[in-house]
């Protein structure tokens, strides 16, 4: 079972995140690229095609994506550019993205421009959750319904779109149960490892994903994480991070990351699509519900972050923010003040998409447990 764990914790590593998708591409048909947790996957799903997880190449340089976007800029889509443009994603049949800030729609202004791949439609995302941004909202999901129903020649129904709810709410279903177990005193699994996981099931079909996580539960009650030390207990904070190395060199460091607010990881499947007889609204209302620092809701998100602090026995928060990712940023300046005052340690990192700074990082975080573990020494 180690084997079939080790195999699913790496499936969104550069060598193997394809290998799915070009399977269903050459068996079933269209790939659809997704960028960001805001897209309504099932609606992809419903229409018989496969929702793909984008990440960016995982190379230190972007020579092809830099002739198109300046230096400083939003390096999780100067990546991803450059893996549109040097080949990994030419197995796409189209991209979809939200218009999460402006690097992202001078992202997509780029793919358009390039016609690669043909296919490539830009949704606009409110900043706030109200009945009126709601009905908005669900007016552009059923225009990108009506872009993906032309793209394949077909009818999305309401019936496929509720096969394809079942089976997305079971994969989320599945992730909370993984990550009930992070609440262990040694919980089963890395921090590193349940990204890898998550990770995961945005290359896969979550049919097949969902079959794979069910059989290695039962192992995972009995698993111990290879871990150096269980504390302290942290959770990490950033967007767009699917690469593994960064948690790993947390946890290296001697500590567990125990809980996540990633959009790779807990925000990307924590709430189920609600039953309702209107399954559209109902997936409208989900995937604008998804968390970010772009939303405007910061109370509420960082309140979320200090539940499950409590719930989750964590001892301290890194935020990891990418560079010139400017809405975690902003968020920064309501999130710092309110830790403080709850009594939550909180470490602000900035860190590279790719695996870089290393060093630096390695003796910030080290900083950082050393004053978590005077602090719990000299607890009553």
């Amino acid at each position: 079972m180690e084997n079939k764990l080790r195999a699913l914790v790496e499936a969104n590593k550069p060598e193997n995140r394809s290998r799915w998708a070009l399977r269903w591409k050459e068996e079933k048909g269209n790939v659809i690229g997704v960028i960001g947790a805001n897209i309504p996957e099932e609606l992809i799903f419903a229409a018989g095609m496969l929702p793909y997880g984008v990440s960016g190449t995982w190379e230190a340089t972007t020579p092809h994506a830099s002739v198109h976007r300046p230096e400083m800029t939003c390096v999780f889509c100067t990546h991803v550019l450059e893996s549109i443009m040097n080949g990994e994603l030419d197995f796409l049949n189209g991209i979809i993205t939200a218009q999460y800030d402006d690097d992202f729609k001078r992202l997509w202004d780029v793919i358009h421009y390039l016609h690669k791949p043909p296919f490539n439609y830009i949704i606009h995302l409110p900043h706030t959750n109200t009945r009126a941004t709601l009905k908005m909202w669900t007016r552009y999901v059923l225009d990108l319904k009506k872009a993906i129903e032309e793209l394949g020649n077909l009818v999305i129904t309401d019936e496929a779109l509720c096969q394809a709810i079942e089976v997305y709410n079971t994969t989320r279903s599945l992730l909370k149960k993984v990550y009930e177990l992070r609440k262990r005193e040694i919980p089963p699994l890395t921090g590193a490892e349940v990204l890898g996981i998550t990770t995961a099931t945005k290359v896969m079909p979550k049919d097949q994903f969902n079959r794979k996580l069910e059989e290695l539960l039962p192992y995972l009650e009995s698993r111990k994480a290879p871990l150096k030390q269980t504390h302290p207990r942290l959770l990490v904070s950033s967007d767009y991070l699917d690469h593994t190395g960064y948690l790993e060199l947390i946890e290296n460091a001697g500590c567990v990351v125990a809980m996540d607010d990633l959009d790779t990881g807990s925000r990307y499947f924590w709430n189920n699509v609600a039953n309702s007889t209107n399954p559209w609204e109902a997936l409208a209302k989900r995937y604008l519900d998804v968390p970010g620092p772009r939303m405007a809701n910061w109370e509420e998100q960082v309140e979320q972050l200090i539940d499950w602090v409590r719930e989750f026995n964590i001892d301290g928060i890194i935020e990891l923010r990418q560079l010139y990712s400017f809405p975690r940023e902003f968020r920064f300046t309501y999130s710092t003040p309110r830790l403080k005052e709850a009594g939550i340690p909180h470490l602000f990192l900035r860190i590279d998409y790719h695996l870089a700074r290393i060093g630096m990082l390695k003796t910030r975080v080290e900083a950082f447990l050393e004053m978590l573990q005077g602090k719990a020494s000299v607890r009553p």
